[in-house]
């Protein structure tokens, strides 16, 4: 009796082997995985980014070895997986969460020859039986994306980001993309706030015809701060990010000089040859600020909260020989930028 188990015990030993060797495709001798490390640096994520917007688009070319693969059962597979298992985002689209909140990623391998293995990832094609398989050529296309209003700020976790295998060989792919933490990818979340709200108004004072002298001469300074607060993100990644911080200034022009603002008061009341201008006083500069120009204010870095005051003046500036009495309004747009 014993001996008539332990060959029935052999019998089903190798039926499963047996099983095994057939469920999986063979991989050619010397068979290597052509990985793709993913390098893009740091990617800047402005608080007026719309959710949905790619923050950075990245192509990399694949270069095929000679590795093959064979597979001859009906049924048998190629997958394109994405082995960090993170959850579809909430935008859907293939975008796919990361480790930073409100941070997605999109991956999308696009093949140059008669096959048809493009798409994005995850994704499986069914193979032809009796076929011998190698890399195709093509390149790799990689997306971050916003997926919420509010982002966090960090390095997204190194590793294996995609991976491309036939039935069986899940841990020896045709080719792979890795993210090294030797060359982090990393994200910089900042939200700033002009303190002194949406509209800020400055009050200048009455002031003479007889006090302008000359184009170019000004009176009737008013010193004025806008505060500014910013906060760099949570980032709960172990790796430290930045962002540079500067302020624009754009505004409609006098036709006589680009510097000066031009004075928008109805003509029936506005006042002719004065404009507004506008100073930078930050470290004591003290000088005029030019459309557009941007202005350093400092920076902020992940879990921090800064305030920066930032001190303008703005006064009467005579842009024709003839200065005629009446009101003077001028506007300017500010804007936050982050780099």
């Amino acid at each position: 009796m014993k001996k008539v188990l332990m060959k029935s015990g052999l019998l089903v030993t190798s039926l499963f082997i047996y099983n095994q060797a057939y469920a999986n495709c063979t991989l050619s001798k010397g068979f290597t995985t052509v990985d793709i490390p993913i390098t893009i640096g740091t990617i800047i994520v402005r608080p007026t980014d719309p959710i949905g917007t790619v923050l950075q688009k990245n192509t990399f070319t694949i270069s095929p070895n000679n590795s093959t693969a064979t597979c001859n059962r009906p049924g048998d597979q190629i997958t394109a997986a994405l082995p960090l298992n993170y959850p579809i985002s909430s935008i859907g689209n293939n975008v796919y969460a990361t480790n930073i909140p409100g941070i997605g990623i999109r991956i999308y391998r696009e093949v140059t020859d008669s096959s048809n293995a493009s798409g994005y990832y995850p994704y499986k094609l069914t193979l032809t039986p009796h076929t011998t398989y190698t890399l195709s050529p093509g390149y790799i296309v990689l997306e971050i994306i916003k997926t919420a209003a509010t982002t966090g700020s960090g390095a997204l976790v190194a590793g294996r980001y995609s991976t491309y295998y036939v039935a069986g060989q899940q841990n020896r792919p045709f080719l792979t993309t890795t993210v090294l933490g030797s060359s982090p990818i990393l994200i910089a979340s900042s939200s700033c706030e002009i303190q002194n709200g949406p509209n800020t108004v400055v009050q200048l004072p009455t002031v003479t015809k007889s006090g302008f002298r000359a184009i170019g001469s000004t009176q009737g300074e008013k010193n004025f701060n806008l505060s500014i607060l910013c906060n760099g993100g949570e980032n709960n990644s172990g790796v430290p990010t930045s962002n540079s911080l500067s302020l624009s200034f754009d505004y409609n022009s006098d036709s006589s000089n680009n510097q000066v603002i031009n004075n928008s008061a109805a003509d029936s009341t506005k006042a002719n040859g004065v404009g507004v201008e506008l100073l930078w006083n930050m470290n004591g500069a003290n000088s005029p600020i030019q459309k557009g120009n941007p202005l350093d204010i400092g920076t902020v870095s992940s879990n921090q909260t800064v305030e920066y005051d930032v001190p303008l003046t703005a006064r009467y500036y005579q842009t024709a020989t003839t200065v005629t009495a009446g009101e003077v309004k001028a506007n300017a747009t500010v804007t936050i930028q982050y780099d």
